[in-house]
């Protein structure tokens, strides 16, 4: 990751260069090895029937929106700051989807035309002779998807002109430091990293795709930080929001009327936290309650419960390098990083290091 980046500078890249980094940048977000290949092209001719569906309001922000409490705290802080934004979601399934659409409608009821929703698909065409012919599919994992997230943010941002393009994601979920040693490597995901957003940013300047900026507002607080000043009109919107990491499989099968969540995955285990800190917490929304009933669930339910738990003690027992070291357990990056993808310029790493005591001891509060 490139420090010159902090400084407002974009190093220039000699020939062939931005293949090399992009296999990089895909590598550290993965695990997994890339190879880029460039074949000569040209300009594609626009899409117009696509472009006829896309907004032209004039919009100042472009926020990536999942459905997520995290995704929907950042654009209510855009809007209540009086931003005009283009929330983009990415359909890679219909609870997801159904979110981000009924989460829209509440923020357009109270903000009006300041907000905007469009929601992407992408998927291989079903059609015998397609215009773009792919190789076959050799990924079955989804740990490149904010890559995809975050390039059609760029896309959409570069139409429509806007400012700026926002990737809401908690520091905690960011940092997403490995609970233990069998976490890390691409059993842990850098979808939001720090790291990975760096050299994000750059490959998009380099390859001048987008001139706006490119950041994450949530860069120093956990999940828990996004709800210690919640207001009134906006808890509907939190508890409709979705957090699940097995929300399309665990959920789907335990076919609970009304429950979203599964309870037992790290982010809903976060979220609970989170909840409960602000008061909003209630059980029933959640197939299984790790909180009081972790004992009775299955080993692969209990998992994640199990190693939370002693992370966060390691945590709270840490000194002040040792909190350090745990900031950039999952990647190096330069602490000045802030001023470039935060919302504060930071000078080295105790902004995290104090996000991460708060979160621990605010979680220790709730399981002992």
């Amino acid at each position: 990751s490139r420090s010159s980046i902090c400084r407002g500078g974009f190093p220039a890249s000699p020939g062939g260069s931005v293949g090399t980094e992009l296999e990089s940048l895909l590598r550290f977000l993965t695990g997994d090895r890339f190879s880029v290949e460039w074949s000569p092209g040209r300009r594609l001719a626009p899409f117009s029937s696509h472009n006829l569906m896309l907004p032209t309001r004039g919009y100042d922000s472009v926020c990536l929106f999942s459905g997520g409490l995290d995704s929907l705290t950042g654009a209510i802080r855009l809007l209540e700051d009086g931003r005009r934004v283009l929330l983009v979601g990415h359909r890679t399934d219909g609870q997801a989807s159904t979110a981000q659409y009924e989460l829209y409608r509440a923020l357009q009821a109270r903000f009006g035309r300041q907000v905007d929703l469009v929601q992407c698909s992408l998927a291989r065409a079903r059609i015998n002779n397609p215009k773009f012919v792919l190789p076959e599919k050799a990924d079955e994992n989804h740990r490149s998807r904010s890559f995809l997230f975050l390039a059609l943010g760029v896309a959409i941002a570069a139409a429509v002109r806007a400012e700026e393009l926002v990737l809401a994601e908690n520091g905690l979920i960011a940092l997403n430091p490995p609970l233990g040693p069998s976490r890390v490597g691409s059993l842990t995901t850098r979808t939001a990293h720090p790291r990975f957003l760096l050299d994000f940013v750059w490959f998009v300047r380099e390859i001048d795709a987008y001139q706006g900026r490119i950041w994450n507002p949530l860069l120093y607080e956990s999940k828990t930080d996004l709800l210690t000043d919640v207001q009134e009109w906006q808890i509907p919107l939190v508890h409709r929001s979705s957090s699940c990491a097995h929300a399309t499989t665990s959920v789907r099968w335990d076919a609970v009327p009304g429950v979203r969540h599964c309870g037992y995955c790290v982010p809903c285990i976060y979220r609970r936290a989170a909840m409960m800190s602000a008061g909003l917490d209630d059980p029933r929304d959640y197939v299984d309650n790790v909180f009081e009933n972790l004992d009775a669930l299955s080993p692969k339910r209990q998992q994640d419960m199990r190693m939370l738990l002693p992370f966060a003690r390691r945590v709270v027992q840490a000194s002040p390098t040792q909190l350090r070291s745990l900031v950039v357990s999952h990647g190096s990056f330069p602490a000045a990083c802030g001023s470039m993808i935060g919302p504060l310029e930071s000078s080295d790493y105790a902004p995290w290091g104090d996000m991460l005591a708060r979160w621990a001891e605010e979680f220790l509060e709730f399981v002992g």
